[in-house]
Parts: structure tokens; sequence; C-alpha cells
């Protein structure tokens, strides 16, 4: 019988730790603790009998949420389990079983039940909000009032025990009211410096990038470059600078944390100073655009779109005013030959005079740059070695984990000869993993990869690194270019690797650097199986040219 009565005890201190979990996360948020049903925080799903079973049904859901399969903090497990031990030691030491029960014992181990409540609730609150909740904070006084009542009618001769209950609990609120104090100084001092709308902004930002708790206490350097990008963008926007400098800030972003940036930045207070080749990017977040060219600078008071507008019509004015330069110094050039020309054959000095004149107006002419209306256009030319066979790529079966993510399960792809396909997904949707599998850097899935017999890759990553980043530009072009080291910078100026740039070392190369090398290293395979990782990040529109429209 008494092992039925301490099951029973310990199944009461595990329903305790299942009403704390719930207490120390509504009561906060001013949410019913009493009427409400239970749900997940996550997916705001109703949960049922067997999911809220303390113990045993995080056990047999494996710690996740039944429906959105969402982690259960391994706390609550935990305090759940905490709890029933402890009632169940504080029964034993107490010597409360079946054979000797009394009301008395019954009502201290109520009000031990009761004491342990207002500990949990205000020790949790506090971890969770860095609060102390007034509403538990006068359920404790009033526990503490009811609880020396109690002692002093049950136990009427122990009137130094209540003096000392008395004592202690004058002292415990005079504690509270400098713990109080203490806390209201530094709680207005938090809020003068910006605390709460920092505590605001976190979640804004961690919700906007989806930075879950997982990823949060993952470490820095364990991160791939693209959520390392992410990371340093997101605690930039966190100190609310009062200049942003930002710098392809869209690489690595998928369209929904790219839609919630654009609207961030569209709202910024602050100025922002961008460097980004995504045009519609540019069109929703600038209001005013530099250009660097040969040099110089040039403004232009409006979006990218306005830019591209603006930029066209006045190479058009600059190229009519160069033209109608040049023809007024051909006419000028041509007087000075007559005008001397006329003082030879008639002797006279007048002539020789004019014609200086005319050249000395010349001389301080203010000559208008040559304007080049191809913008420096990238000569892509892709064409394939053979064409390959109808079925380019086949895909059975293909099932991939990550721990105990599912990226894919069971996965059938078909790629024919000819097809254009655009694969897209949210960041860590597979995208990369997919490519990866596909060109035969990752081994580790079941399923059946099989490329046709006459296909040839060609391959762009988005991050793109070089076995030997000490080689120079020409070193690493030599490796696959037959003909002799002329032909190839000749080659390789088409691609912007002019003079002495064909010497510089690989890791000294800008991202868009790597990308034409590696571009006119693809032009010369003449591959039929083209795989693009966002090939033309780096690139203007203008700068890609007609010529990719031959992909």
């Amino acid at each position: 019988m008494n092992a039925i009565f301490y099951i029973v005890i310990f199944i009461i201190g595990t329903v305790f730790g299942s009403f704390y979990t719930l207490a120390v996360y509504r009561i906060p948020k001013r949410q019913d603790i009493t009427h409400t049903h239970s749900y997940c925080p996550k997916c705001e799903h109703k949960l049922g009998f067997f999911d809220l079973i303390p113990v045993w049904s995080y056990i047999f859901l494996g710690g996740k949420c039944r429906y959105c399969k969402e982690k259960i903090r391994p706390r609550y497990f935990i305090l759940e389990a905490l709890s029933g031990i402890l009632f169940l030691t504080v029964a034993y030491f107490m010597k409360l079983n079946v054979t000797n029960i009394t009301i008395i014992k019954v009502i201290d181990y109520a009000f031990f039940a009761l004491y342990f409540t207002f500990i949990v609730l205000m020790a949790g609150i506090d971890k969770e909000k860095r609060e102390i909740n007034r509403d538990v904070l006068a359920y404790g006084i009033i526990l503490s009032i009811l609880y020396m009542i109690y002692l002093y009618i049950i136990e009427k001769n122990s009137i130094y025990r209540y003096i000392i209950y008395l004592v202690l609990y004058v002292i415990i609120l005079l504690v509270d009211n400098i713990t109080l104090k203490k806390y209201g100084n530094l709680q207005e001092k938090y809020i003068a410096l910006g605390g709460y709308e920092l505590e605001s902004k976190f979640k804004k930002i961690c919700s906007g990038f989806k930075f879950d708790r997982e990823f949060l206490n993952k470490k820095y350097n364990s991160l791939s470059g693209g959520e390392k990008t992410i990371v340093n963008l997101g605690t930039i926007l966190l100190k609310n600078p009062s200049i942003l400098l930002l710098d392809e800030p869209t690489n690595h972003l998928d369209i929904e944390t790219l839609e919630w940036l654009e609207n961030f930045l569209v709202n910024y207070r602050g100025t922002i100073l961008l460097i980004s080749h995504d045009r519609y990017f540019l069109d929703k977040v600038s209001t005013k655009t530099i250009l660097l060219e040969n040099g110089k600078t040039k403004i232009y008071f409006g979006n990218y779109s306005y830019f591209l507008k603006e930029d066209e019509r006045r190479t058009l004015l600059e190229f009519e005013a160069y033209k109608s330069q040049q023809k007024k110094i051909e006419k000028m050039k041509e007087s000075i030959k007559k005008l001397r020309t006329f003082g030879h054959l008639a002797g006279n000095e007048m002539f020789f005079k004019r014609a200086k004149s005319i050249e000395k107006r010349l001389e301080k002419l203010e000559l208008v740059d040559k304007v080049n209306l191809e913008k420096n256009k990238l000569p892509i030319e892709l064409n394939a070695s053979e064409r390959s066979g109808k079925e380019v790529l086949t895909i059975r079966n293909l099932t991939k984990e990550y721990d105990e993510k599912v990226i894919f399960n069971n996965l059938n792809l078909d790629v024919h000869y000819g097809e254009k396909i655009n694969l897209k997904g949210k960041n860590g949707s597979g995208k990369s993993t997919l490519v990866k599998i596909i060109m035969g850097k990752e081994k580790d899935f079941t399923g059946e990869v099989k490329l046709g017999p006459s296909v040839k890759i060609g391959y762009i990553p988005q991050e793109i690194k070089f076995i030997n980043e000490n080689n120079t530009v020409l070193e690493y072009f030599l490796s696959d270019y037959t003909d002799n080291e002329t032909k190839a910078r000749t080659f390789l100026a088409r691609y912007m690797f002019f003079g002495n740039n064909v010497f510089k070392h690989l890791c000294e190369l800008s991202g868009g650097e790597r990308v034409r090398l590696i571009l006119a290293k693809l032009v010369l395979q003449k591959s039929n199986f083209l795989i693009l990782d966002e090939p033309f990040g780096y690139f203007y529109k203008r700068n890609i040219g007609r010529d990719f429209e031959k992909i």
C-alpha cells in the first residue's frame, strides 16, 4: 500500500511541475492559467490529453510537438521529474504514509507544496523575464501570513517559534522592499538606455532572419559562410547605427528573408550606403545612385531603374556632344590649314595671324571624353562541344538527412535535354545539398543519382574557392588553356583582366573577378549541362550583355 501511496505522491508532484511550466510562461504575458486550453507555443495547436501527461508525454513524443515537430525545451521534462522526486522525498522524510497519516501532517505537507510553488514561480519568472511579478509576490506574502496563523493556532506552546517566523517574515519583506527599489532603479536605467526596444528589435530581427533558439545556441565558428554573413548583418541592424554600410547584403538570403530586409531598410531612419547587384532590391530600397566609372563619380537622384534610363539619356547626350565637338575641331583644323595655305600663296602675314588665333582657341578648348556605348559587355559564348542525350539527369528515391533533420525524402527528378530549370527554396531547404549530390561531392545519401553518358557539367558555385589561392590569374587559366601565354592574355582581356591584372593572386580577387575568371574557363569547357548558383550576382545587368541570352 505504501508503494502505491508514494507513486500517487510522485504523480501529484509531476502535475505540480507541469503547472509550474505553464504558469512561468503565461503569468508574465497576463494570460489565464486556469481556464484556457494548453497549446504549442510554436504552431499554437490545441494540445490533447495524451500530449499533457507529465513526464511520460515528453518521453513518448520524443521531446517534440506531435503536430509541428518543433522540439520541446528539456526544462519542462526536467522540472516535472524533479518536482515529482522532491514531493516524494519530502513525504518520505516527514514519514508520511498510509498508516500514520493525520490532518496536521496533511496541512504541513500542503503548505510545503504551496511554498515550493511560490519559490519556483518567483525563480522561473525572474529567469525568463528578469522581473519580480507582483501577483506571485502577493501570493507568497498571503501564504506566509496564513502559515504563521496556522502555527499559532495548532502549536500554541510554540510562541517563540511564532516570533521567529514573524521576524523572518519582516526580514523577507525588508529584503523584498530593498530588492524592489534596486530593481526599480535598474529598470528605469534599462528603459532609458532603450533596453526594451532592443529586446523587441532583437526578436524582430531573429524572426526576420529565421533565427530560432537552436540556431542562436550554435557556436559562431560552426556556421557556414552564408550563415555567418546573415548573423553579421543581423548584428549590424541590431546596433541601430546612424549610417549603415552594406556590401552585397542580399547574398545567401532566401526570398522571404530578402523581402523582410527590404521592408526593414525602407523604414530605417538612418543613412544607408549600399553596394548591391540585385536591381529589384535596389529599386525598393535606394533613393539615390552614385556611379563609380573611370575614376570619377556620377550622381543620379533616383533608384536603379531611374539610373538606367537617366544614364542612357546622359550617355547619348555626351556622345552627341562628343560628335559635335569633333566636327567643330575638324572644321577649325581645316580653317587653320586653309589660312596657312592662303598666307603662303598671297605672302600676307594677316592669314598666319588668323591661323595662330584659331590654334590658340583650339588649344584652350575643353575636350569632351569619348563615350563608350558598349559599357564593357562580357563576351559570353557558351557552345556545347557535343549534344547530350535526351536523359540528362535522373534521380530516384533520393533520401538525405542531417542529424535528425530530413532534407530529402524519396525525391524523384528527371532533367531532359534543352530544359531550363529554376531551383527555388528557403535557406536550409537543400538546394546546395542537391547540387553537391549531382556534382558527386556529397556521398552520404540513399537512392540513385544518374547522369547521361555524354553529359559534361559546367558549374559556377555561389562561393568560389580555388584549390591554390596563391596562383596568379594567368597561372590558373593556363592550367586548362593549351595555347600560348599571349593568346591567353588576349582572351582574359575580354573578361576585363587587363595588363598586370593577370598577375594578381587568386586570393586578392573580388567576388566579381572570381566569377569572371570562372566564366572565362566555363566558355572554354563547352559544357552541355550548366549548373549555375547565383552566377551573376556580382554583375550589373548591362555588363552581362545581350550574349547572356545564348544560355
